[in-house]
């Protein structure tokens, strides 16, 4: 009977010292032998926001149209594209309906489209978190990468900034 005592003691004392040990060792190794050097430009900005802002205004017979669009990235995919098609006139006697837009009805007929109108002016926005436009052939040439998209702006007349 002592000796089942004795056993069963024996047993528990080098389990907890086994735990002990299991416990204290990766700190003590972590302490001895250091972390690794990691090389800061080859890590990736995962959660770098830019928006992407572009302006353009073109002047017709009695109404000027100013068109903006905002495409907010996230890394190097995006997150969400905003037009926004306002009509300023200055000639009397012309109206809205005597306006048409060609991008704006195009866009409007994605599926998807967030679509809010006021008195002159018309916003579409494209949510790429809540739909997938990727196959989309009309909304592909606005879908490209942030310098791409940029440069392809900028040859149509637009003016364009970066805001980080």
């Amino acid at each position: 009977m002592k000796l089942e005592k004795d056993a069963v003691t024996i047993v528990g004392f080098s389990t907890i010292f086994i735990l002990i040990l299991l416990i204290i060792t990766p700190p003590t190794l972590r302490l001895m032998f250091g972390k690794d050097e990691v090389n800061n430009s080859d890590k990736v900005m995962v959660n770098l926001i830019q928006r992407l802002e572009c302006n353009k205004k073109e002047d017709y017979d009695g109404y000027s149209l100013i068109k903006k669009v905002n495409t907010v990235y996230n890394g190097n995919s995006i997150d969400k594209i905003t037009f926004n098609y306002n009509i300023e006139f200055s000639k009397a006697g012309l109206s809205v309906s005597d306006v048409y837009i060609y991008e704006y009805e195009m866009l409007k007929q994605i599926p998807g489209a967030i679509i809010n109108s006021s008195q002159n002016s018309f916003i579409i926005e494209f949510d790429y978190d809540k739909a997938d436009y990727e196959y989309n052939e009309f909304l592909n040439k606005y879908s490209k990468d942030i310098s791409s998209q940029k440069s392809y702006y900028e040859g149509i007349g637009y003016t364009c900034s970066v805001v980080k």
